[in-house]
């Protein structure tokens, strides 16, 4: 086997695309791009939450722990989305828009 195969760092980078299910379970036509765990985003944001956890174990004071709640940190890890409207008209993807549908 070709080393080089094993190497999936670009292709978590690109990411995968997760199928959405509205509140009933039924698998809908939208979908969120996620970077996978051999990603640098994907080692930065959890550096990120490890350096958060640390310091909230060490009391400090201004960390907040709401900053770090799974939505924000899936925020982080999106890429992209399709297929999600408002009133008809396609949402706009923005980390905080991700956040907003997760939480």
């Amino acid at each position: 086997m070709d080393i080089n195969e094993l190497y999936t760092a670009e292709v978590h980078e690109a990411g995968v695309d997760v199928q959405l299910v509205n509140p009933k379970g039924d698998l809908i036509d939208a979908f969120i791009k996620f970077v996978g765990p051999d990603s640098k985003t994907y080692k930065d944001v959890f550096r990120w939450v490890d350096k958060g956890a640390m310091m909230v174990r060490s009391g400090a004071a201004d960390v907040n722990i709401d900053d770090y709640s799974d939505a924000k940190v899936y925020a982080k890890l999106a890429k992209d989305w399709r297929g999600l409207e408002s009133n008809g008209k396609p949402v706009k993807f923005t980390q905080e828009s991700v956040e907003a549908l997760l939480e």
